[in-house]
């Protein structure tokens, strides 16, 4: 369900956000290895789980050398300056990501909003035949509209 993704994607981001603020005023050895771990795990599993791989994957690729990036640098004592660059690519990163997850959000929404009405044949009878046709207009889960089939029986 796309708009479930979309969501989904917003609270990754906010989330992310969040890290980034962690790693510019937060910045122990600590720290710095959670949040290089968080960076380079939920791009990959979002990789993985992706139906277009390479796609998703050139999205999560910054993220992922940042992530790599602290975990080199994080046990050095260079984790003040490549804290500050590094949180502040962060946020930058997620701000778009936010912006590009509420756009798939509303895009969903609106995809749903304007879906026409579904119908399913049935054969009410039993011969094997359809001879109804269920139909729901109104968008509301229910079917409101029942159609009759009339077989032409030429003699």
């Amino acid at each position: 369900d796309k708009k479930k993704i979309a969501i989904f994607d917003l609270i990754i981001a906010i989330i992310t956000v969040v890290v980034g603020v962690m790693l510019i005023f937060f910045r122990n050895e600590i720290v710095v290895t959670i949040i290089g771990v968080y960076l380079i795990v939920f791009p990959l599993i979002r990789t993985l789980i992706a139906q277009k791989k390479v796609e998703q994957l050139k999205v999560e690729l910054p993220s992922m050398i940042i992530g790599v990036a602290l975990l080199i640098v994080a046990p050095r004592g260079l984790i003040h300056i490549l804290g500050k660059v590094a949180g502040a690519l962060i946020i930058v990163f997620s701000i778009i990501y936010v912006v590009v997850g509420l756009v798939a959000y509303f895009k969903a929404k609106k995809l749903l909003e304007n879906a026409k009405g579904s119908c399913v044949y049935v054969d009410t009878d039993g011969n094997g035949t359809v001879d109804t046709v269920l139909m729901d207009t109104t968008n509301d889960g229910k079917f409101d509209t029942i159609v009759k089939i009339e077989e032409n029986k030429e003699n």
